[in-house]
């Protein structure tokens, strides 16, 4: 898309294809990188636009080199970069031109089980992040080979004989479910409701008009969180977590639980 430097061309290609599909919903997406906001602007030329940063500062937490809650909370709500709806930006870890998220250079020296545990966590962020979430084949059951150019980069099967690849398999079947449950996670609703920079802990909260909700509290840290306190939770009373399928009760002081290192927690 960058190639073609020309948004003339791109109005009237968008108007067209839109003309074409008549009364069928038609969704326009612009592969541009670096990406550029006003592409999809209320005057832009697109209607959506791949959102790269989501998938350089997703990594960069998720691999361990930093925890900067700043980077987290501008992809995880674009709007705080300029877009303005959920539609304009496509969230992705991975894609055909990038490689798996297993295979990046900075995920090489973590062992297998962290890896994986990362890997969980980065799902839960590209399901509840604002905006639509875009997942590259084999992705969703860890495969970690490295793009080459012009080469095909087949899907590796056999590896969900392997136990850690068909937990992963399963946990993105399960983050999926509530992707298509959820109605706050469609909207641009988003508050950050508790940030530790110390325990490498950050929750917000997703919800609808309609009164669905979501409170996504991620541990980015190699420490088992016992006991851990989200003081300002959105309302006491009874939720579910969405991840370990449990049923919680939560006061009007705030909620304790256990946050395992390297995951999430989904409440709703």
């Amino acid at each position: 898309m960058r190639q073609l430097d020309n948004r003339d061309f791109l109005h009237w290609i968008t108007r067209e294809a839109k003309k074409t599909a008549d009364k069928k919903p038609f969704y326009n997406i612009a592969e541009h990188i670096p990406e550029l906001p006003e592409l999809v602007a209320a005057d832009g030329q697109m209607d959506g636009c791949w959102h790269e940063s989501f998938r350089i500062f997703a990594i960069e937490n998720l691999a361990g080199n930093t925890f900067d809650i700043e980077k987290l909370k501008q992809v995880l709500d674009a709007k705080q970069q300029g877009y303005q709806t959920t539609t304009n930006v496509i969230n992705y870890l991975a894609t055909h031109d990038r490689d798996h998220l297993l295979a990046e250079a900075s995920f090489r020296d973590i062992d297998q089980e962290a890896a994986f545990k990362r890997a969980k966590l980065g799902a839960v962020l590209l399901v509840t992040a604002v905006g639509i979430p875009m997942l590259w084949m084999g992705e969703e059951f860890g495969q970690s080979t490295r793009q080459t150019p012009n080469q095909s980069n087949k899907l590796q099967w056999s590896l969900l004989k392997n136990q850690p690849n068909h937990e992963l398999l399963e946990y993105y079947k399960q983050v999926i479910r509530l992707r298509q449950h959820l109605p706050a996670l469609y909207t641009e609703n988003i508050e950050f409701i508790h940030e530790n920079p110390e325990a490498k802990v950050l929750a917000y909260y997703r919800w609808s008009d309609e009164g669905t909700r979501a409170v996504v509290v991620a541990n980015f840290s190699d420490t088992y969180l016992s006991d851990y306190c989200i003081p300002k939770f959105p309302a006491a009373g009874t939720w579910h977590e969405w991840m370990y399928n449990k049923i919680v009760e939560v006061g009007e002081e705030g909620f304790k639980f256990d946050l395992p290192e390297w995951s999430a927690q989904v409440f709703v």
